[in-house]
């Protein structure tokens, strides 16, 4: 196979204006951008419009491949066996990225699994970030997808900058963001950090929440975590020990600048697959302590950059906060290991290969 041809391949996206998306096509493709969804918020691109009824035609207008990586979960397996056919009918190549066999943003996995099963085995290709993924993934659906890691989010020599002017302190970071279906929201797990850290001179848990979740008026107001987390905050004996951030989300620079000035990050997570989050701490140097399910710990890139805990269990939890606190104390921050394959430029010609691959350019 050549790989010339006289044009790039010509990819739909879903969805095409997240950071992951821009990042892994790269240079060698023309993505087209995804539909206004709101006037009014034009960055926004859930429910993607391509995934309603008839969608799939509108997706595949134009365009040498379809490729579907997330924002499908409020679809059942015949509405995405519909947009597969509608896809194919138009011409496209249909190619789906699996980041989630179990997705955060849902309860019913079931009804989840079933809808991605439909799209993996109706695909032309399929990708997935990790190797034990893809073992799940060809058990589950009797599909193997090529792996092609996640690409760096924060930029090696900016990741490089900002550990080298950060005030290293021996901080955790715990973030609840909104509590999505698959944060664990039980209050005992910060305390639990909390006590852990409370004989390690210069020690703190930097929590952050969105307001909204502390607030009863609001649907996505958790009231346990919420009371647990303002009796943490009140408490002047835990003042040196806790910070309680409750403001919303964060620019990109201010969220690197302040993981860039921890030493761990713990991901609280009852069930999943992979973490983008993960891959930004370990970009920043922080040791990351995750779920032992899913196939979180197959992203780590060195040892003792991962570490997995049950998430049902607070008191373990600590246990590995603190060993990670620790030996972070000791050795200093835990650098990406350099890996030629997993850089942005490697990671974009990796999806340009596959893309000329199913053309048959």
């Amino acid at each position: 196979m050549s790989n010339i041809h006289p044009r790039r391949p010509r990819i739909t996206a879903i969805p095409a204006g997240h950071p992951y998306v821009k990042a892994v096509t790269g240079p060698f493709a023309d993505l087209r951008p995804d539909p206004i969804v709101d006037p009014d918020d034009p960055g926004r691109w859930w429910p993607h419009p391509h995934l309603e009824p008839g969608g799939g035609a509108g997706a595949a207008r134009g365009a040498d491949i379809v490729h579907v990586h997330f924002g499908f979960e409020h679809r059942n397996a015949d509405q995405l066996a519909d947009f597969a056919d509608e896809v194919h009918a138009g011409g496209a190549k249909l190619v789906v990225t699996v980041h989630d066999i179990d997705c955060p943003h849902v309860l019913d996995q079931e009804k989840y699994r079933r809808a991605l099963r439909v799209l993996v085995r109706r695909a032309d290709a399929v990708i997935t970030l990790t190797e034990s993924a893809a073992d799940e993934c060809e058990a589950q659906f009797g599909v193997r997808p090529r792996v092609i890691p996640h690409p760096p989010i924060v930029d090696a020599d900016a990741a490089r900058a900002l550990m080298e002017r950060a005030p290293r302190r021996l901080d955790v970071s715990l973030s609840y963001k909104n509590v999505r279906p698959n944060v664990v929201d039980d209050p005992r797990l910060p305390r639990a950090i909390t006590a852990a850290l409370a004989d390690v001179p210069g020690a703190r848990l930097r929590i952050h929440v969105f307001p909204e979740v502390l607030d009863p008026a609001n649907e996505r107001h958790r009231p346990a975590l919420a009371r647990g987390l303002r009796e943490l905050d009140d408490d002047p004996a835990l003042s040196a020990t806790v910070v309680l951030d409750a403001s919303g989300p964060k620019s990109d620079a201010d969220l690197h600048r302040g993981l860039a000035e921890c030493v761990a990050a713990v991901l609280p997570y009852a069930f999943g697959t992979h973490s983008g989050w993960l891959e930004m701490c370990r970009d920043l140097g922080l040791r990351v302590i995750v779920p032992g399910v899913g196939h979180y710990a197959d992203q780590a890139d060195r040892p003792g950059a991962v570490i997995p805990a049950d998430m049902t269990d607070p008191d373990a939890v600590a246990a590995a906060v603190r060993e990670a606190v620790l030996v972070a104390r000791r050795d200093g921050p835990l650098p990406r290991a350099e890996d030629p394959t997993r850089t942005t430029d490697a990671v974009a010609r990796a999806h340009r290969d596959l893309y000329l691959e199913v053309l048959g350019w």
